[in-house]
């Protein structure tokens, strides 16, 4: 599974949620390294900061039922 964005500039692919490829205009896509991040300890930060009333870069129940619904959408599931 892939999903693909088409720029003026050129292409940005995720395959598999894990594998990030690019391209420029008419250029073939290449897989672009991206540093390993400890997500867990990130998402932990957020919620941190969540609780201490500071900005969280934390998704709410209400997107996430809409990127949830449009997945499912996406899949064929209702």
């Amino acid at each position: 599974m892939a999903y693909t964005v088409y720029g003026t500039k050129g292409t940005l692919s995720v395959k598999n949620w894990s594998t990030l490829l690019a391209g420029g205009m008419g250029q073939p896509l290449e897989e672009v390294q991206v540093p390993d991040q400890d997500r867990m300890h990130l998402l932990l930060d957020e919620l941190a900061n969540a609780l201490d009333g500071k900005e969280a870069r934390l998704i709410g129940f209400d997107t996430g039922l809409v990127v949830q619904e449009a997945l499912e959408a996406l899949h064929g599931k209702e």
